[in-house]
């Protein structure tokens, strides 16, 4: 079998004082010969940056994981609060509607529990306060009912592995109708 003949390149080694910039690739090392002009350059400025790009990725890819960690645990957390505070709006609503200060306040939490109910990411723990004090007013006279939500978020829905937890906190206001008859 006959063999091949590969031609021979022809190398020059660097002049004294001067060093050969080469990297090494997947296959066989090469030397990289450059202008004198550029390897001045190069050389006054670190010299030769063989691998710096591994070592650049390895620096930012964790401070990027985090940036996009914070950019979804605040995206969750607005989520939350808009929950939040759409319960608060349903429970007004609910109270404003209702015949008597007994009922809206009944109304009012029940609204809130089905509209927080099956929400992900919401509240661990909430309370319903109802300001019912529009019921007294006289038939005629504007008034109307205050709901506050009062939502206890837990950080470890938003980021799993985060400690503690986010107390969110909304209130919605409903107007009574004005010429219906109500009692406190």
């Amino acid at each position: 079998m006959p063999t091949q003949q590969v031609p021979q390149q022809q190398v020059s080694t660097p002049a004294s004082g001067e060093r050969a910039l080469s990297c090494t690739t997947a296959g066989p090392a090469r030397s990289l010969r450059l202008s004198r002009a550029l390897r001045r350059r190069l050389l006054l400025n670190g010299g030769d940056d063989c691998g710096s790009m591994a070592v650049e990725l390895a620096v930012l890819a964790p401070s990027v994981g985090l940036l996009i960690g914070f950019v979804i645990a605040a995206g969750r957390l607005s989520v939350s609060q808009g929950v939040v505070q759409a319960a608060a709006v349903d429970a007004a609503r609910l109270a404003s509607i209702s015949r008597t200060a007994d009922a809206g306040q009944r109304a009012a939490t029940s609204g809130a529990e089905a509209s927080l109910q099956g929400q992900p990411n919401t509240c661990s723990t909430y309370t319903v306060t109802t300001n019912t004090a529009g019921f007294a007013v006289r038939v005629g006279a504007p008034a109307q009912v205050e709901v506050t939500v009062e939502c206890h978020v837990p950080l470890a829905n938003l980021v799993p592995g985060l400690p503690g937890s986010k107390t969110i906190t909304k209130t919605a206001i409903s107007p009574l109708d004005t010429y219906r008859e109500r009692t406190r």
